[in-house]
């Protein structure tokens, strides 16, 4: 019961500090890109905003901001690759036990071999050209999984878990039923 206490407090935690850091790139964006004519899109997505740090700042900032975007594109990339392989085979061998013990770090690599090819594919196909275009592919990639890893999801959570203390409360079983929906609809 402590270790789930716990668990909950650090999400609830990475929550909160998620969404202070996405309010401070908005106040950021709203107050150097109100009124300019600076667009940032296309290929040129890293050094139109590393202009507006290096502008505002110094020109030291460019290096300490392509480095931190290097930093979070890889970051991201090695989340993405290694959360979803994760989070489709935790459920999985949870779902079809007798697999579990066998296959479940085998079913893991699997799904980081299949993420990575996918993600080499997309490389690929846009050439490596235009990054605003790959993070929006990887989104609707992203969008598009989603509803299969929600259902498995509430499924293990409302099914397989067995101490009903750990359970989800009906008030949360109906919101999470509404957000598997919502991603549905928005999907298709």
């Amino acid at each position: 019961w402590e270790i789930f206490r716990m668990s909950l407090i650090d999400m609830r935690v990475g929550y909160i500090l998620s969404f202070v850091v996405a309010s401070v790139f908005l106040l950021l964006a709203g107050v150097y890109l109100h009124g300019t004519s600076d667009k940032i899109d296309g290929a040129e997505f890293a050094r139109s905003l590393a202009k507006i740090y290096t502008d505002s700042i110094g020109y030291w900032m460019y290096f300490v901001f392509m480095v931190a975007a290097f930093t979070a594109m890889y970051s991201t990339v090695y989340a993405v690759i290694d959360g979803f392989s994760r989070a489709f085979a935790a459920p999985a061998s949870t779902i079809f036990p007798k697999i579990r013990a066998k296959w479940r770090m085998k079913l893991y690599w699997i799904f980081v071999l299949f993420t990575a090819a996918f993600a080499f594919l997309i490389l690929v196909a846009l050439k490596g050209k235009n990054p605003v275009a790959l993070v929006l592919d990887v989104a609707l990639l992203s969008l598009c999984i989603a509803p299969l890893y929600y259902g498995l999801n509430y499924y293990c959570v409302t099914r397989l878990i067995k101490d009903e203390r750990f359970r989800p409360k009906t008030s949360a079983r109906l919101v999470a039923l509404a957000g598997i929906v919502v991603v549905f609809l928005a999907t298709l």
